[in-house]
């Protein structure tokens, strides 16, 4: 494991060091694509494409991970009935959820024609509310099933720790 953690560490690291030590453009001017332009600089159009290329296959592999993390995300609230069922169907050869690939891909297409800035104002707004559902749910269990056993016990009152989520 550690190796690993290594040889991911080393694969950022070598081409950013690489890049420091040529320094054409200055590191300070750096943006976005600035990889390419050292690439090019250094070792002409050849390395600046390779570099494209494995940007694009690393882009790609982590949008196809985020997609199917989401429709087994999808397919597992349908088969807990908490979606409709209708993204509970399986890929006979592959055993994939392709309704539910095909239902995140709509609001992926959806979501890429927006501004960066909104995605970003929106994903905040979506995470307060879920934090805000997770207290109301602490608060709503805490009456409903206070004789449950748990493992540790809150030294304080029930209404000072619905103050405090509040």
């Amino acid at each position: 494991m550690l190796i690993s953690v290594l040889l991911i560490a080393l694969t950022y690291l070598m081409p950013l060091f690489g890049a420091i030590v040529f320094n054409s453009p200055n590191w300070t001017t750096w943006d976005d694509g600035s990889f390419s332009s050292i690439a090019s600089a250094i070792g002409s159009t050849v390395l600046s494409t390779w570099i494209m290329l494995a940007s694009f296959g690393s882009n790609a592999g982590m949008y196809i991970a985020e997609l199917f993390c989401e429709s087994f995300q999808i397919m597992g609230m349908a088969q807990n009935e908490l979606a409709p069922a209708i993204f509970k169907a399986r890929n006979k050869r592959f055993n994939t959820p392709h309704n539910a690939v095909f239902a995140s891909l709509i609001v992926i297409l959806i979501l890429i024609e927006l501004d960066f800035s909104d995605v970003v104002n929106m994903t905040n707004a979506l995470s307060a509310y879920y934090q805000m559902l997770i207290f109301a749910a602490f608060i709503k269990l805490r009456y409903t099933h206070a004789e449950l056993k748990r493992p540790y016990k809150g030294t304080l009152t029930v209404l000072f720790g619905n103050s405090a989520c509040v």
